[in-house]
C-alpha cells in the first residue's frame, strides 16, 4: 500500500524528519478546533513501494523543570502583547547571532510579568542543560500553544529558529 508523507528538509535539503498525511490531517483538525492558524504549506511526496511509518519517539531523559514559586501564579496570565514582544525580541537577538540561552536570560531580565519572567528563566535553564526549547515550552501549555511549540520545533529542526520566532511575532 502506498502512503503519502511529508519530509522536513534542512537548509542543505537533507532529510531531517517526516510526517504521514494522516498525522498532518490530525494536526490540522486539532488546530481548527482550537481556532489556531494552520500551517501555510507542506510538500507531500509519494512512496512507491515501501510504506512509511511515523518516526517513533525515543525515550528521553526527564528534564528538570523547576516549579514556579510565584504567589501571583493563579492571578497572573501572559497576555498576547507580552508573548508577541517575547517572540519578536528573541527573533531579533537570534538573527544578530546571540546564542539561545543568553538571549532568553536577557529577555527574562526585561519582562515585567513575574510569572512570564520565571517561565522564560526556566526555559533558559532547560536549554543550558542541553534540551531543545520546544520541548521545554510544552511544559507551559497555557503560555505556549501547540501551534507555537510545533512552529518552534520545525525551526529547530531546519536551523531557522529565528525565522520561526519572527513568523510567530507577526501572527
Amino acid at each position: 500500500m502506498n502512503k503519502r508523507f511529508m519530509e522536513y528538509l534542512d537548509s542543505k535539503h537533507r532529510k531531517i524528519g517526516e510526517m504521514t498525511e494522516e498525522q498532518l490531517k490530525q494536526i490540522t483538525a486539532k488546530a481548527r478546533q482550537t481556532q489556531e492558524t494552520k500551517p501555510e504549506s507542506f510538500k507531500l511526496y509519494h512512496s512507491p513501494n515501501k510504506e512509511k511509518e511515523a518516526p517513533k519517539e525515543t525515550e528521553e531523559k526527564k528534564p528538570e523543570i523547576k516549579p514556579i514559586k510565584s504567589k501571583k501564579f493563579l492571578l497572573s496570565g501572559v497576555n498576547l502583547t507580552d508573548r508577541m514582544m517575547f517572540m519578536d525580541n528573541l527573533a531579533t537577538m537570534l538573527k544578530a547571532g546571540l546564542a539561545l540561552a543568553p538571549a532568553l536570560k536577557t529577555i527574562a531580565k526585561e519582562v515585567k510579568n513575574t510569572y512570564f519572567r520565571e517561565v522564560i528563566q526556566s526555559l533558559a535553564s532547560y536549554v543550558e542543560n542541553g534540551q531543545v526549547l520546544s520541548r521545554g515550552m510544552k511544559y507551559y501549555p497555557k503560555v505556549f500553544s501547540e501551534m507555537i511549540t510545533a512552529t518552534i520545533e520545525v525551526g529547530e529542526n531546519t536551523g531557522m529558529l529565528a525565522d520561526s520566532f519572527a513568523h510567530l511575532a507577526e501572527i
